[in-house]
């Protein structure tokens, strides 16, 4: 229905009628809750022509602006910007202006093809999830999925490693672990995730990246029933790779 409204219905209305259709701008962000997008924008000021809302969804969150006719594409531009700016790091992409939309492998697959990029992932705790969003894709060249991080160890050869217990010894673990994945494979990229529990019952998500050129790790702490987490986990892992790659 989209095709041919936009091949067919929407050409015939432009010709015929004066009535301009207003423009949709769509930042699409992953990892931020609507409640903090909506802080994060408190400080700006869109002109009373200009509507805001907001889609939530298990995937992705969409900050929506919808400009009059009237509006210029560079003061669509601009003001599309300045509230991505607002919005910071959880931005993927903003479609409507980039060249380049779509979902978040549609924009991770870009950027590892453009840069000619490969990428290896141990997973733990998303089961193969990771791996699953990424089916079809070249640049995924090695998966490997454990029940836990000693399961993960034997498999990467590493069955001596202690299991550490203090956050930085976790960290430092999971870059090994990416570390090793990267050699094993031959990949340009490494993703090793491990997880723990702590008395409260939140996991602590361990995510660590190793190139040629770079080393970065990062906990998150969540929460929630197991599908849930698993579904964190998984965007987060992606997302984390898209700003490895994008930062390199």
């Amino acid at each position: 229905m989209k095709q041919l409204y936009q091949e067919r219905i929407q050409p015939h209305l432009l010709a015929n009628y004066s009535v301009k259709p207003w423009q949709l701008i769509t930042i699409k962000t992953i990892g931020i809750g609507e409640s903090d997008i909506q802080q994060r924008l408190e400080s700006l000021k869109l002109p009373e022509q200009v509507q805001l809302s907001f889609r939530t969804s298990s995937v992705e969150n969409q900050t929506k602006l919808l400009f009059p006719p009237e509006f210029s594409r560079s003061e669509l531009e601009t003001i599309s910007k300045q509230v991505a700016k607002l919005i910071g790091d959880p931005v993927f992409t903003i479609e409507g202006i980039d060249e380049n939309s779509g979902d978040l492998i549609t924009i991770l697959s870009h950027l590892l093809t453009t840069r000619k990029l490969t990428l290896a992932v141990a997973e733990t705790i998303s089961q193969g999830q990771i791996a699953s969003h990424c089916i079809g894709e070249n640049w995924l060249i090695e998966s490997l999925f454990c029940r836990d991080t000693l399961q993960l160890a034997r498999k990467l050869d590493l069955p001596n490693m202690e299991l550490a217990v203090e956050e930085e010894q976790r960290a430092q673990l999971a870059i090994t672990f990416a570390r090793q994945l990267k050699t094993m494979s031959g990949a340009d990229i490494g993703l090793a995730q491990l997880y723990f529990q702590d008395q409260t019952s939140t996991t602590l998500l361990y995510t660590a990246l190793v190139s040629a050129t770079d080393v970065k790790s990062q906990l998150l702490k969540i929460s929630g029933p197991i599908r849930r987490q698993q579904n964190r986990a998984t965007l987060h892992a992606l997302d984390y790779v898209r700003r490895f790659v994008k930062d390199n």
